[in-house]
């Protein structure tokens, strides 16, 4: 009996030092869009106005920082316009936006990123490249992943190495495919996000710490956005300041 307390005691243990640790605060706070639909973009002018949209022509302005998100009228409605499926959003203010949806037929890319290897996995139609973040040519961060396979940890973020056309994969990778990455200037981190959650580098990209463990689409921080009409704002005050010490 001594001896399997004593066993069960160690898998404990074990179990407990394998689990990654949150930030003791939500980090994302969440908003009321007023829509279930799955939001694809998102682009903060100013922290206080930004646009977002998504999947069934659905078009979102906040000019509040958040507090409230106004559905907007789609050019077109009467012809194709409600029936628009949205991937991104370019604001320049609270008046005017560029709404960006993919072409149903053809708009098949085979630019080749200029012939540079990014060390990033890749190899079928589900993975790939799927954000390229920018800090100036000397610092950039690449994500990736494999939407199918969302917890999959492997070749799924890479960072520059003195200039943009030479690459090396993170040391530690984020925690699962990534979809898109921001770097703010401001807090002077990088932040990445996907289907299974969040991360957060301090070394631009060479380390990832896991920030939560949402579902979301895209971020222009301070916000960030998601399948069910899901948005959020970074409350900053909630990142941790640095990476923690491995646990013994």
């Amino acid at each position: 009996m001594r001896i399997l307390r004593l066993s069960l005691l160690v898998a404990v243990s074990a179990m407990a030092a394998a689990q990654v640790a949150l930030p003791a605060q939500p980090v994302w706070q969440m908003q009321n869009s007023g829509t279930t639909a799955g939001l694809r973009g998102i682009d903060s002018v100013d922290g206080k106005v930004a646009w977002a949209n998504g999947m069934g022509s659905t078009a979102l302005r906040t000019t509040d920082r958040g507090a409230h998100w106004q559905k907007c009228a789609v050019p077109d409605a009467a012809t194709d316009g409600a029936t628009l499926e949205f991937r991104g959003v370019q604001a320049w203010d609270a008046e005017t936006a560029i709404l960006i949806a993919p072409k149903l037929n053809g708009g098949v890319s085979t630019d080749p990123c200029f012939g540079i290897d990014v060390p990033i996995r890749g190899g079928n139609e589900s993975s790939g490249v799927f954000s390229v973040a920018i800090r100036d040519v000397m610092h950039l961060v690449a994500v990736s992943g494999d939407y199918k396979e969302a917890n999959e940890k492997s070749g799924i973020s890479a960072r520059t190495a003195g200039d943009w056309r030479h690459w090396l994969a993170s040391t530690t990778p984020p925690h699962g495919y990534r979809s898109t990455g921001q770097w703010s200037e401001p807090l002077k981190v990088w932040i990445t996000a996907g289907t299974n959650g969040s991360d957060i580098s301090r070394d631009d990209g060479r380390t990832w710490q896991l920030l939560d463990n949402g579902n979301w689409n895209a971020l222009s921080l301070p916000f960030i956005v998601g399948p069910n009409g899901r948005i959020a704002r970074l409350n900053p005050t909630a990142l941790p300041q640095s990476r923690p010490e491995p646990r013994p």
